[in-house]
């Protein structure tokens, strides 16, 4: 197959202007108009939970408490023990069946003799 120099040139000439036009960028264009940027919203912050109250058991049940505590270790000396506290067998026994009257009461008590 022979080919002239004259069809190398138009075939050249051809391709400069397909790639010419492929490459053009839009010369007498505007550019187009910039986009604006969207912002997205700041996260809110989360809101911090309120603590809970601390929760004060009544001053008889951490009387009783205490009480409980120093006639179980010297059990021998309960009614001297009772004596400091301005009671006696009969009114620490009253107060202990108030407070087992009561669920909040009864689990302060229990609370506190046991530590927790």
């Amino acid at each position: 197959m022979k080919t002239s120099k004259s069809g190398i040139s138009i075939l050249a000439a051809a391709l400069a202007v397909v790639f010419t036009g492929a490459c053009d960028s839009g010369g007498d264009k505007p550019d187009p108009e910039p986009v604006p940027e969207v912002k997205k919203p700041e996260p809110k912050p989360e809101p911090t939970p309120e603590p809970e109250p601390v929760h004060e058991p009544d001053p008889k049940v951490t009387k009783a408490a205490e009480i409980a505590k120093e006639i179980e270790a010297k059990p021998e000396e309960a009614d001297e023990i009772l004596a400091k506290h301005e009671l006696d067998r009969d009114k620490f026994e009253a107060m202990i069946k108030e407070i087992a009257k009561d669920p909040q009461m009864s689990s302060d008590y229990e609370d506190l003799l046991v530590g927790a």
